[in-house]
């Protein structure tokens, strides 16, 4: 990390801790000492407490009964251990969500009032496609405005809990199509290209 900061000034990172292998705090207890022993902190904007943790019970990480509830208590453990282990003040990344499920999100508002002490912000992600799985995108849909309108009104409820909250917030996470990408061949042979 330090290096290549080096290599791109004015850059910083927000760092995931991943709960999709199970909950363990003191796993995540010595990452956040190794950012510390390596002088890390004035690279490091945020640090995340798992990563759509929205879709764990449909993406096999945790059983199907897997929600909020069971997900903030896992937050608040890891929070407790990274202070313990001396994470500076206002460095998580709240929330990480991506996929509007009801459950997750009616516990924004309560979830970014009890940690917005904590919080360097609040973030979703979003992108306009997926190619997750077997979905695919045409460059058509890319192109559409359909990829693009409305946006920001499906994010208008998280932005006005984070503002209440006094807490800023941000996509976290977004590009054209989720799932990494479209590849570019894939994505060049739908269209009629010329020798």
């Amino acid at each position: 990390y330090a290096e290549f900061a080096k290599i791109a000034p004015n850059i910083s990172y927000v760092i995931d801790t991943d709960l999709g292998a199970g909950p363990d705090p003191a796993r995540g207890a010595a990452h956040i000492a190794a950012l510390t022993s390596n002088h890390l902190w004035p690279i490091i904007s945020g640090i995340e407490i798992g990563n759509e943790c929205d879709l764990f019970s449909g993406n096999g990480h945790r059983n199907s009964t897997y929600g909020f509830t069971q997900y903030e208590a896992e937050f608040a453990q890891y929070l407790a251990a990274y202070k313990k282990a001396g994470l500076p003040e206002q460095r998580i990344q709240g929330a990480a969500f991506c996929c509007f499920k009801p459950d997750f999100d009616a516990g924004l508002k309560g979830y970014v009032r009890k940690y917005a002490a904590d919080l360097a912000t609040l973030s979703y992600h979003s992108y306009s496609g997926s190619h997750c799985g077997t979905s695919k995108v045409t460059p058509t849909q890319m192109l559409s405005n359909i990829s693009s309108s409305g946006r920001a009104e499906k994010y208008s409820f998280v932005v006005a809990d984070a503002a209440a909250a006094n807490v800023p917030f941000v996509i976290g996470e977004g590009n054209s199509v989720a799932c990494g990408g479209m590849p570019v061949r894939q994505a060049l042979g739908m269209w009629s290209v010329g020798p």
